[in-house]
């Protein structure tokens, strides 16, 4: 039997896995040519820093299309490549770790320039050294000349291979200049293509808020645009605006996406939501749709509170507006599901009898459960933290949720599968979301009367009815007869309480048919005898006054509206705004 014999080794990278780390970190021209950028930027940090001075502290590009070959240059006065051992450890040798003394701002890896290397045949001129690179036609072979002139930090001269050519975004200057710009618009140092400053710092631009972790802009743009010491990283859809780290990020190999770890996008993404919720507050401002889902996810996973999100109109319905949770809770009709723009979902929404939710809304959320337990599992972590946490974090962050919680679950038997409730549909009435001031002066009146048996009052159409009842939660009453009616002339506020008192006698629905039975007289008769509070007439005599007392509000609050908006107008006027 042979003897066991135990070995060291060491693991290896083959050839070709260098080659990918080469040619499949940038999948754009623009992001390879960032990392040029970048390291002209760290080369001038790094000779300054080590006592040198440089002489021309800007970073400058250039586009050259001729006879349908492109060449690109990027050039600096900064550190360079002194030394045939730099040379080795840090051209040649890729992911050489980094050590403090060579100040960088970027780098991470010492993966970088393959990116460069990618797009095209490399010169590198630095020192008194020419580097060549040629990957497509050469492979890892490189040649390497010395003695030359000496340079002053690096000139990189980039001949575009021909796949490159004529993709975008280099087939034209101004593509690819808009590009440069997008990734390394807020960087420090003047950033000059083809002897324009396209670049910004980031310092010098005007912020809606700043920390000692970044710069931020709110509200511009459909997506939040992240970048790293204002270098572009990503894009997001929860939010909108501009977010410009002061500190590195922690970023992947290609540096297009933030790692998860990364403490400090972890409190600018705290300030984002913040921003986004008091946004939300703001009636006279309107939520885009990804920052509505990004909310509704936020929700889902337990990071924003509910106490904060349940006024905010996240949940979509299939008419594609929102409504938001409080007013789910509050509403008392059954709820369905079904897909944006089905013409039945859009009459059983416009009748008044059902909330439909958008299908599109749980397939953005990734939900694959039953329909009617989509709130369970939407608010299940909420649930769980508010299990979790003490008493103290509870009645801070969530109280509200211990409220709604029995509400929100109980809305489980309000469901109704949407071929159940399609076949409830009525082309004869629909209910009027939008409502006159006289409509929404009417409602207020006539609900503060304690006669209707818990009754909501809403205003629809009807093809030939005055008012409908579905026998339990609404009364409805038809706009064009309403509008026949002249509520200043007793003998019509008669009409109106008898049209009334007709409806909260039905114990059905009333919507399709009208039946007259026994029961039906008999209620009618028990309800306009009866002495008390429950009869609809003893409230006709204050019901003028009532409507002129509601006019007087309304008319107060304007003028309160009106004279704050002209002292905040003479404020900021003072103030120079």
């Amino acid at each position: 039997m042979s003897e066991v014999v135990a070995e060291t080794r060491q693991l290896k990278m083959h050839r070709k896995l260098l080659l990918d780390v080469i040619q499949r970190q940038a999948g754009t021209l623009d992001k390879a040519m960032l990392e040029g950028g970048m390291n002209a930027m760290e080369a001038i940090v790094a000779l300054e820093a080590n006592g040198g001075v440089c002489k021309d502290k800007k970073i400058y590009m250039t586009y050259t299309k001729l006879d349908g070959n492109i060449t690109i240059t990027i050039q600096d006065f900064g550190k360079g490549i002194t030394t045939e051992k730099e040379i080795e450890e840090f051209f040649e040798t890729f992911g050489t770790p980094h050590d403090e003394s060579e100040h960088k701002v970027f780098a991470q890896f010492r993966m970088g320039r393959g990116q460069m290397f990618n797009f095209g045949k490399n010169v590198w001129r630095t020192g008194t050294f020419e580097l060549t690179v040629d990957v497509l036609n050469k492979g890892l072979e490189w040649e390497l000349k010395k003695n030359l002139p000496f340079v002053d930090g690096c000139h990189i001269t980039i001949e575009l291979y021909d796949k490159y050519i004529n993709q975008w975004p280099a087939h034209t200057e101004d593509c690819f200049k808009d590009s440069v710009k997008r990734q390394m618009e807020f960087i420090e140092l003047p950033l000059i293509f083809n002897g324009e400053q396209i670049n910004t710092p980031a310092q010098d631009c005007t912020w809606d808020f700043e920390d000692e972790f970044a710069y931020y802009l709110f509200n511009v743009g459909d997506k939040l645009a992240t970048f790293n010491l204002g270098v572009f990283v990503e894009e997001s859809w929860q939010a909108k605006g501009i977010v410009v780290s002061k500190q590195q990020l922690k970023l992947n190999f290609p540096r297009n996406n933030v790692m998860a770890d990364c403490v400090i996008f972890h409190h600018i993404k705290e300030v984002v939501r913040k921003n986004t919720i008091e946004k939300a507050k703001k009636s006279y401002t309107a939520l885009t749709k990804n920052e509505r889902r990004g909310i509704l996810k936020d929700v889902r996973d337990g990071s924003q509170s509910y106490e904060d999100a349940r006024t905010i109109r996240i949940l979509q319905t299939a008419q594609d507006k929102y409504l938001s949770l409080s007013m789910f809770l509050n509403s008392p009709l059954h709820w369905t599901i079904a897909t944006i723009g089905n013409n039945q979902a859009d009459r059983l929404i416009q009748q008044g009898s059902h909330v439909v939710f958008a299908r599109e809304m749980l397939d953005a959320l990734n939900y694959s459960g039953e329909d009617k337990n989509f709130f369970d599992w939407l608010m299940n972590t909420q649930y769980e933290i508010n299990r979790v946490y003490d008493d103290e974090y509870r009645q801070y962050n969530s109280w509200r949720l211990d409220c709604d919680a029995d509400e929100l679950k109980s809305k489980k038997q309000m469901f109704e599968p949407f071929n159940n409730a399609a076949r409830n549909i009525n082309s004869n009435v629909t209910i009027i979301t939008k409502t006159t001031k006289v409509e929404k002066r009417l409602i207020y009146v006539l609900e503060g009367f304690d006669c209707w048996n818990g009754r909501k009052i809403r205003i629809g159409t009807s093809a030939g009815s005055a008012a409908w009842t579905d026998g339990g939660l609404f009364i409805n009453l038809d706009r064009n007869w309403l509008k026949r009616l002249n509520l200043h002339n007793d003998f019509d506020v008669a009409e109106l309480f008898g049209v009334m008192a007709h409806e909260i006698t039905h114990h059905d629905d009333t919507s399709r048919m009208d039946i007259h039975d026994e029961d039906f007289y008999e209620n009618f008769h028990d309800t306009i005898l009866f002495k008390g509070r429950n009869n609809p007439f003893g409230y006709m005599v204050s019901f003028k006054e009532k409507m002129r007392n509601a006019l007087l509000a309304e008319q107060r609050e304007q003028t309160k509206k009106r004279e704050k908006a002209e002292l905040d107008k003479k404020t900021a006027k003072l103030l120079g705004k």
